[in-house]
């Protein structure tokens, strides 16, 4: 019995000093083989093959001195209760190794024809905000990504002024050109409803207006990227081509975004 206990026992430690072979699992591995196996790991002067192994060359020599003398004079009642350890490390490391592993991480990649096949679904339309992804970042934060279309009405750019109040958007102009005002003061604003699906799933907490004042204009075209902070009104004013379409990542530091995996 005490033989088939201390080779499981052994196995356990043998495993687990391949992770630590330094830290105290020599300590409770040792402390377990020397209560079955005391006359062993003495008889020649010398640790347990496994453990004197990893240990510096030298440690060798103080480390087997030193728990050799520590141990001739050490109880039973003393080796009992630092196998009561060990029994506690085992069963504190089972727990741990139950607990979901946050390092793993995975990439979210968004190919082409799906871009594609959002920013049709905008042709003819004032504007059409497709959501493909809204992925959690280790918990702290959440990214969305979108594809944007927006074309001209009978010829006229539609009104276009917004701003979010906790949302950082980056741009990345796809096709078409257009003049963004960015900045200014966003006149006679109206809160969003706060269920709305703009808020829930596309935007956050966001105030529509009838037009900014002041800001500063950019002329955009493809390959141009635009980061707009929180709080900060913006909008095309112009849409030069037939219609214009960006990519959108949206970084939602407040978590407010529903999150969606895929199409």
């Amino acid at each position: 019995m005490q033989v088939g206990l201390h080779l499981v026992t052994s196995a356990i430690w043998k495993f687990l000093l391949q992770f630590q072979p330094t830290s105290i699992y020599h300590l409770l591995y040792l402390t377990s083989s020397t209560y079955f196996h005391q006359q062993r790991l003495w008889a020649d002067g010398i640790l347990i093959p496994e453990l004197h192994k990893s240990l510096p060359v030298s440690g060798n020599f103080i480390a087997t001195n030193v728990f050799k003398q520590h141990y001739k004079n050490m109880t039973m009642k003393k080796i009992a209760l630092m196998s009561l350890l060990s029994v506690y490390m085992l069963n504190l490391l089972a727990q741990n190794s139950n607990e979901p592993n946050t390092n793993d991480k995975k990439a979210t990649i968004i190919h082409t024809d799906e871009i594609i096949s959002a920013a049709k679904k905008g042709d003819g339309l004032p504007v059409a905000d497709s959501v493909l992804r809204v992925v959690p970042i280790e918990g702290k934060y959440n990214v969305g990504i979108s594809v944007v279309s927006r074309s001209k009405i009978n010829g006229k750019t539609p009104p276009d002024a917004i701003v979010h109040d906790v949302i950082t958007e980056v741009y990345n102009i796809v096709e078409g050109n257009g003049i963004l005002l960015v900045g200014g003061t966003l006149d006679s604003a109206q809160k969003l409803p706060a269920k709305s699906p703009i808020v829930l799933k596309i935007a956050g907490p966001s105030s529509r207006g009838k037009r900014i004042s002041g800001g500063t204009a950019y002329e955009v075209g493809p390959g141009d990227i635009i980061v707009i902070p929180p709080n900060t009104p913006h909008g095309f004013i112009e849409i030069k081509s037939n219609k214009i379409v960006y990519t959108l990542v949206r970084i939602d530091t407040e978590k407010v975004l529903e999150l969606k995996d895929q199409l």
